[in-house]
């Protein structure tokens, strides 16, 4: 006697993928980016509840039935700083077999472009005196600022005299070379610290010549990356008033020559009228 029987075994192999991209992987800080997410089931056996998650977004999506297709999600975030962030697909057969998959994605976070904040100096320049005298004395005061957006550093002012007709008392802190007075202030100098200022002294010649009737001197302020030259500068100017000049004698003779002929020539007038009546 004999006897016979088989048994039928499935061997089925579950697989499952993800791939997980995004739109951009450069952005700056505050853009957003879109983190796509597409899973598969390339097994032989059907995949059901399958899940994908984030590490850093949570929970992205559930695929209740997946079999010899693929599906997309989608997730928006605006990553703070450079990031990877890995997705997972995981699903189960009808035999209880749990596959998994994962696929990452990396973004760099730049920090957006700033423009630099330039600084704008301006000066003004005054004086004690408007009209001088040979051997006087003038006390002019400097008035600086930063008018622009940006601090002010490595500044320079230069003061430019005419040697010829002054000299310097006080420099005020200043180096003297060449008829020209400079200061430099390192800074550096914010739009917030205000009006500064510097004072200093000059003397007009004793012997100052005739012919001179003003002095002009010329004042300038500069720092790098100051676009705006339309402050920079000013200039004050002293006069030399014409000096007195006394009666001479001869002058009183031409003064009394033209009276005396005034006075003959109103007397023929009336002489002349009494004749005519």
């Amino acid at each position: 006697v004999s006897a016979s029987d088989d048994a039928a075994v499935d061997v089925v192999a579950p697989a499952i993928g993800i791939v997980k991209t995004v739109s951009s992987a450069e952005i700056v800080l505050g853009e957003t980016v879109t983190y796509t997410f597409t899973v598969t089931n390339t097994g032989d056996v059907e995949l059901i509840n399958v899940t994908i998650t984030d590490d850093k977004l949570g929970d992205v999506g559930t695929i209740p039935s997946l079999l010899g297709a693929s599906m997309t999600f989608t997730r928006s975030a605006a990553p703070t700083e450079d990031t990877t962030n890995i997705a997972t697909a995981t699903g189960t057969d009808r035999f209880g077999n749990q596959v998994s998959a994962t696929d990452d994605a990396f973004v760099e976070v730049g920090l957006p472009f700033t423009p630099p904040l330039d600084p704008d100096m301006s000066i003004e320049k005054s004086a004690d005196k408007t009209e001088v005298e040979a051997g006087d004395r003038v006390t002019y005061t400097l008035t600086y600022r930063n008018v622009g957006e940006g601090d002010a550093v490595d500044i320079v002012i230069t003061d430019d005299f005419d040697e010829r007709y002054m000299s310097v008392v006080d420099a005020g802190g200043g180096t003297v070379a060449g008829g020209v007075i400079t200061w430099r202030i390192g800074g550096p100098l914010s739009p917030e610290d205000g009006a500064k200022t510097i004072t200093y002294t000059l003397k007009v010649a004793d012997d100052l010549p005739e012919s001179v009737a003003r002095i002009d001197n010329v004042v300038r302020v500069s720092a790098p990356d100051d676009k705006n030259p339309d402050n920079d500068t000013d200039t004050w100017r002293v006069e030399i008033p014409e000096p007195f000049l006394p009666f001479t004698g001869g002058e009183f003779g031409v003064i009394g020559f033209g009276a005396f002929m005034a006075l003959a020539l109103g007397a023929f007038l009336r002489r002349l009228g009494r004749q005519v009546s």
